[in-house]
């Protein structure tokens, strides 16, 4: 029995790290994406990259907020209200 706890317990703590592994990689890819968009004068192309970044990471406050100034360049002010308002939220 005590064999069987250790083997649940050790499993657990397993997949707990394995996710937190995987969490921190999606992250990374999506600060990747969004240093590109950064790095981009075009607005549409920094439109591009911050939606990756943000598919990939969907709480990434950052792009939407950087995404929401894009929108701004280009006029798109309801696009930009809605980041705006995710990063806010």
């Amino acid at each position: 029995m005590k064999n069987l706890r250790l083997t649940v317990i050790l499993f657990i703590v397993g997949a707990f790290l394995l996710a937190q592994a995987v969490v921190s990689a999606q992250s990374d890819a999506a600060k990747e994406w969004a240093i590109k968009g950064y790095k981009e004068t075009d607005p549409n192309k920094q439109i591009e990259y911050y939606t990756k970044a943000i598919s990939i990471d969907p709480n990434y406050a950052w792009a939407y907020n950087a995404r929401g100034s894009a929108y701004t360049a280009l006029k798109k002010y309801n696009e930009a209200i809605a980041d705006y308002t995710k990063v806010i939220s």
